[in-house]
């Protein structure tokens, strides 16, 4: 197996998220004719630049042999003199791997002196030479010249070998500042005079993009903006880390930390090895502050940041706590008036944090960059440093507001979340029919006097609406400036297929997203609010409707069902989603009950205690009925009970149900069962599987393994929502068992 080029700094099971980037740099890199030579990844500190750029290199050097790929990360405090040797160091030994196919002739390390030998070995004495003249100008003590001869080492590398170079500069950030001394300005100048060459490409990556100062590289660059991990691939990598360091956890917790931590992979994994050091839990608000609160400042966090802020006097901490602490703007005038001190030092201490990527300068303005953890740390050293408070004192403040914050959040869930997906599902209308349960009939609603409308068994896939093709969505906020409620999306599209303006359509969508139901009060403000709405609209009477996460209370749906408003529920609208991504949804039914329709069977299972012995009688008498012995019966049971209690354990949303539906054909039984969650268990239990007593087995099976010895077919299936698992058995003599 070949050894990797550059060893990735952290395991692949803990790397997420970045596969899209590294495609798309590899992709520019290979490509013979670029429209841009240069590529920048932007991104905060510990982002996971560093990670992309290495598997970068990674890949071009094993997957490729068209470019040579040369990585160069600069280092904090390398004196100028040792830079151009360890420069010229790294670009030689590694065109040297790349054209041996050899990565030990970089994992050996040699010295200068035995890669002269190394190239004489191998008839590149010409390139021995680039070496050697570093050697004279460093004799000389000309260190401009051994510098500048190391910079364009790289090209003239490409020229004497004749292949193209492809030059990936790492934390270049920590030469932005570096331009005062008369040596790293004409590294800079070098620097800036090689990768505007039109023949060379290159890939740079730091927290700021003042890399060069006073050049911008003729626009020639491509500038790639790398976030922190997405919340939900964020919670995936705190997951991980639990598990790895058996630290017991609570997905909605972790969810939360993600999101405070920005999705930084190294906040990520400061905040669960902190965990598992202090052998704490993450089940709860409380958990997770106090790791937290630990990590910034007693623990590996606060290590990190106290050497990546770099404060060098209290001068320099007020600077930042003001910038970190301020709503507002602040010039340097501004800066150096509230803290009455020369203009002069206020800006190079600016200058300084710049170039730290914790600051930024735009049109003369100078904001804020550095991230809400950060700014919890500066406010800590603040507090101690100069505020004159405890350490103590301190911790019980971030703890505090840690809990007010997450209380808040969990409470709230994720301002903007279910828009954005109200958003997705609107922009997926193209003209589908959608059974009407999943926007509750109004006319069936207002029936209703005394209990909430759920959708009868009765009902068909036939009773459905028609929705438009939708062509764009909006908010309401241009017409609504002082109003406040829910928020409403407005959606514009076409019904039949027909683009005139008889069959232009507007829906007007309302969400509330909150842990209460839809109240009578904001159901009569939402009215209110669309019906003053309509008369920018050149429709006399849009579609409303409005999305509850937590549904309706009784009079708030009988109030929108009065006035002809669909309404949906956080179940009903996953189902929604997997009609528009044309799945088979399941309308579940109004309690748990067994109907049948063509063959079909639906049961809705509630969370609670023994439930899936529902599913279990229900299995007995359908397959029974089908005629299959007592002994696949059995079968059937036991693996249909082993499937609910998976379910139910995976489920992700409170108070969420498990639908089953029963499909029989002629030579074989099909059951689905799906959950609003995660991906059912795939562990396999340790031993063998033991046959099932004639009974139900005692709840707790052994998941995937269990059910695929119970059943001919076993198959699970990734929803956008959740997950669904399919057991097959067939009829004996009737059909085939399936590996």
């Amino acid at each position: 197996m070949e050894n990797d080029a550059i060893h990735p700094l952290c395991p692949e099971r803990e790397f997420f998220g970045r596969r899209r980037e590294i495609d798309y740099i590899c992709s520019r890199a290979t490509e013979p004719h670029k429209l841009l030579p240069g590529m920048f990844l932007a991104g905060k500190r510990w982002v996971g630049k560093t990670e992309v750029l290495r598997r970068v290199y990674q890949w071009l050097f094993w997957n490729q042999a068209g470019i040579a790929p040369i990585y160069y990360q600069f280092k904090t405090g390398t004196l100028t003199e040792d830079f151009a040797g360890d420069y010229i160091l790294e670009t030689v030994k590694q065109c040297l791997a790349f054209i041996k196919r050899d990565s030990q002739v970089i994992n050996a390390n040699p010295t200068l002196n035995e890669l002269e030998k190394m190239l004489m070995e191998v008839d590149l004495s010409g390139v021995a030479e680039l070496i050697s003249n570093y050697k004279e100008a460093k004799r000389a003590g000309d260190y401009t010249a051994a510098l500048q001869n190391a910079v364009r080492a790289p090209h003239i590398l490409s020229h004497q070998w004749n292949i193209p170079v492809f030059l990936i500069l790492d934390d270049t950030n920590r030469i932005a500042g570096k331009g005062h001394s008369r040596e790293w300005s004409a590294i800079v100048e070098e620097c800036g005079n090689l990768l505007r060459h039109d023949s060379f490409s290159f890939l740079m990556a730091g927290a700021t993009r003042r890399i060069l100062p006073g050049e911008a590289l003729n626009g020639a660059v491509e500038v790639i903006e790398l976030a922190g991990l997405e919340e939900e691939l964020a919670t995936s990598l705190m997951v991980e880390l639990c598990r790895h360091n058996s630290t017991q956890y609570d997905t909605e917790i972790l969810a939360i930390a993600a999101r405070k931590l920005e999705g930084n992979p190294m906040y990520l994994k400061s905040v669960v090895w902190s965990a598992s050091k202090m052998r704490k839990e993450l089940l709860s608000l409380k958990d997770f502050a106090d790791v937290y609160a630990h990590t910034l400042i007693d623990g590996n966090l606060g290590f990190s940041l106290n050497a990546a802020v770099s404060l060098e006097t209290l001068h320099d901490l007020k600077v930042l706590n003001l910038y970190a602490s301020a709503d507002q703007e602040n010039s340097v005038e501004e800066v150096s008036t509230k803290l009455k001190c020369d203009p002069d030092v206020v800006k190079r201490t600016i200058d300084r944090l710049i170039s730290f990527g914790l600051l930024e300068k735009n049109l003369g303005a100078i904001t804020w960059t550095g991230g809400n953890v950060v700014k919890d740390f500066v406010g800590y050293v603040y507090g101690t440093r100069v505020a004159g408070k405890t350490p103590e004192e301190m911790k019980t403040q971030i703890v505090s507001k840690e809990l007010k914050e997450g209380f808040s959040v969990k409470g709230e869930k994720v301002e903007g979340k279910i828009k954005a997906e109200i958003i997705d599902v609107l922009t997926a209308f193209s003209g589908q029919m959608a059974p009407a349960a999943l926007f509750r009939d109004p006319i069936q609603a207002t029936q209703s006097k005394n209990s909430l409308y759920q959708p009868g068994l009765d009902e068909k896939e036939s009773d459905a609406i028609q929705l438009p093709e939708v062509v764009g969505c909006f908010g309401s906020t241009r017409w609504e400036k002082n109003e406040s409620g829910m928020p409403i999306v407005i959606a514009n599209g076409f019904q039949n297929d027909r683009y005139d303006a008889a069959h232009e359509v507007f829906w007007m969508v309302g969400i509330k997203e909150s842990t209460s139901p839809v109240t009578a009060d904001e159901a009569t403000d939402f009215i209110r609010r669309s019906t003053l709405l309509q008369r920018h609209f050149k429709p006399a009477a849009p579609v409303r409707w409005v999305v509850g996460t937590e549904g309706f209370a009784n009079d708030a749906l009988h109030r929108l069902a009065g006035e002809g408003v669909y309404t949906t529920d956080t179940e009903q609208l996953g189902m929604l989603k997997n009609v528009l991504e044309r799945r088979d949804a399941i309308i579940p039914p109004a309690c748990i009950n067994v109907t049948s329709s063509n063959q079909e069977f639906d049961v809705v299972l509630p969370m609670s205690p023994r439930a899936e012995l529902v599913a279990a009688r229900a299995a007995e008498e359908i397959g029974a009925g089908m005629g299959f012995d007592d002994d696949a019966v059995s079968r059937i049971k036991a693996a249909l009970v082993e499937a609910c209690i998976n379910a139910f354990e995976h489920c992700k949303i409170k108070g969420s149900k498990v639908y089953l539906r029963f499909v029989v054909g002629d030579d074989k039984l099909v059951v689905q069962v799906q959950n609003k969650g995660a991906l059912f268990d795939r562990m396999r239990a340790p031993g063998s599987l033991a046959e099932p007593a004639s009974g139900l087995p005692h709840k707790r099976g052994w998941g995937m393994e269990l059910m695929k010895g119970l059943m001919d077919e076993v198959r699970l299936e990734t929803l956008s929502s959740g997950a669904r698992i399919v057991l097959v058995k067939y009829l004996p003599g009737k059909g085939e068992k399936r590996e």
